[in-house]
């Protein structure tokens, strides 16, 4: 087995990119999303252009659930509330979207944007996801999947998590509907890793979780870890309008205790699993499209 550890959400705080780095340099982080309205994104930029990201694929965190859109305003009134920003709510953004208050053609505008902007910081992205999994929703997938042709990028995550049979909790039940709207194939010119592991397990993962759930990946040759650590200092900014939603110090601290801790390494070892990232894959061929 194969395993990316890949952060998301860099460029929202300086507390995650301080994570991450402390991760690449122990060699745990493989990976990591880029939100391209995140408030940091320019000091990401700044970093990636250093060389800071060499190790490691950098790929687009899509979102348009939280903070200042790329698009004006008056382009997509269907994705924003009356204060002019994403509506921060995961609740309010599925009911407007069920109710088909979502217009594809803001949507779209607004997806290429972001991408648009990390080429234009030097970040070509290897890879597309996005925030709390949005682009997994009905009829959404397709719609990256063009984007992704489109910029030239191979992967895009298809959030498809084990669970187990007798787990009724909240985050499984979340990964269950999330596995039933990627049920479509990917289609070819793009790839998708065999199974995601964190949706589950937010908050906690541990290098002890992580082994105790391998029974349950058994078959699968590429999983990413989808992590969220952060490494908060005094002085740290507060999070901007149209972020407050997001419950971060604590959730920060307990995985980058659980990323950065001793037994990722050792677990890894025993078990067999080499750490990789989305440019060390072998990307589907384009050729056949």
């Amino acid at each position: 087995m194969k395993l990316i550890l890949n952060v998301d959400d860099l460029g929202l705080h300086p507390a995650i990119t301080r994570a991450a780095l402390e991760g690449i340099k122990q060699g745990v982080v493989t990976s990591a999303s880029v939100l391209a309205n995140g408030p940091d994104i320019d000091y990401i930029a700044e970093l990636a252009a250093s060389g800071s990201f060499r190790d490691i694929s950098l790929g687009a965190h899509l979102n348009i659930l939280r903070g200042v859109p790329i698009s004006e305003p008056e382009e997509i009134p269907s994705l924003i509330g009356d204060d002019g920003i994403f509506l921060g709510s995961y609740t309010k953004l599925f009911y407007r979207y069920l109710l088909g208050k979502v217009d594809f053609g803001e949507l779209e505008l607004e997806l290429r944007g972001q991408i648009k902007k990390l080429q234009s910081l030097g970040i070509e992205p290897s890879h597309l996801d996005s925030e709390k999994h949005i682009h997994a929703w009905p009829k959404l997938m397709k719609l990256v999947w063009r984007l992704a042709r489109e910029h030239n990028i191979s992967w895009v995550r298809r959030p498809v998590e084990p669970t187990l049979p007798h787990d009724w909790s909240k985050n499984a039940l979340k990964a269950r509907l999330l596995g039933m709207w990627c049920r479509a194939e990917t289609p070819a010119g793009i790839a998708s890793v065999d199974a995601v592991w964190g949706i589950v397990d937010q908050g906690r993962p541990s290098a002890l979780r992580f082994e105790s759930r391998l029974a349950a990946y058994t078959g699968t040759r590429i999983v990413e870890a989808i992590i969220h650590p952060g490494l908060p200092i005094a002085g740290d900014p507060a999070l901007p309008r149209g972020y407050q939603s997001i419950t971060a110090d604590q959730r920060w601290l307990d995985e980058s205790a659980s990323i950065l801790e001793s037994g990722w390494p050792n677990m890894l070892r025993l078990n067999g699993i080499e750490l990789t990232n989305f440019l060390e894959v072998p990307a589907p061929d384009k050729s056949k499209v």
